[in-house]
């Protein structure tokens, strides 16, 4: 008699964190969907600019899609003269330049702006094939890993429903948590060919009042 072939096991998504840069370079793999660079802390006067900023009128907000070789001269015009301008401009092109290196991008899609609430505090995939998700200052993103998460579960669900409620998580532990200064890059669902599932996140729900400075970058070529 001939045997029915099993099932093969799908295979389970892998996360990589390192204080590495080339930790980045693992996004390639097949098995892994999140790859963070843990970075060194920003400078005092970086800190200080970034504190200063929250008060501004108007607010610093960059949304734009800008060639990589050219992020330096156009980014510095966002911000004001101070004694920490060119080191938070040299952070942000040196995010903007790798993630342009990475996936041969002449243009990248720029986001910069502090937010004081959650953005997209559902957990869901975002529809892309990558993106780069860096919170400078304030909580970062939350995600969760594959054991006991029920995709099937995500988007609209009742009002006043929590997560477990509604049998996306089995408990609230399961959340995890990227810190202020990780620089990630986390899969999307548009990853071509891709063997493992996008990564599940959301916008952090603890107290942003103080302010929470992010980066985010996407393909635009």
């Amino acid at each position: 008699m001939i045997s029915a072939p099993q099932p093969t096991n799908p295979i389970q998504p892998q996360y990589r964190f390192s204080d590495d840069i080339l930790v980045f370079t693992d996004i390639y793999q097949d098995d892994v969907n999140l790859a963070c660079w843990q970075a060194p802390p920003l400078d005092d006067l970086t800190l200080g600019l970034l504190e200063e900023l929250r008060h501004t009128v108007p607010a610093v907000h960059i949304k734009t899609a800008l060639p990589a070789s050219q992020a330096k001269a156009i980014v510095t015009t966002y911000f004001p003269d101070h004694p920490g301008r060119t080191q938070l401009v040299d952070w942000l092109c040196q995010c903007i330049e790798l993630f342009a290196c990475l996936f041969e991008q002449q243009r990248v899609g720029v986001r910069f702006r502090c937010l004081d609430q959650a953005m997209c505090p559902r957990f869901h995939v975002d529809n892309l094939a990558v993106r780069l998700v860096h919170t400078l200052t304030g909580p970062g993103t939350h995600w969760l890993p594959e054991d006991g998460l029920d995709r099937s579960k995500l988007g609209p669900r009742p009002a006043g429903h929590s997560d477990v409620d509604c049998g996306l998580i089995q408990h609230e532990q399961q959340i995890q948590r990227l810190r202020a200064g990780d620089v990630a890059l986390l899969k999307g669902s548009g990853w071509a060919d891709s063997p493992v599932p996008a990564l599940v996140h959301r916008s952090p729900t603890e107290d942003c009042s103080a302010g929470r400075w992010v980066l985010t970058l996407d393909l635009a070529d």
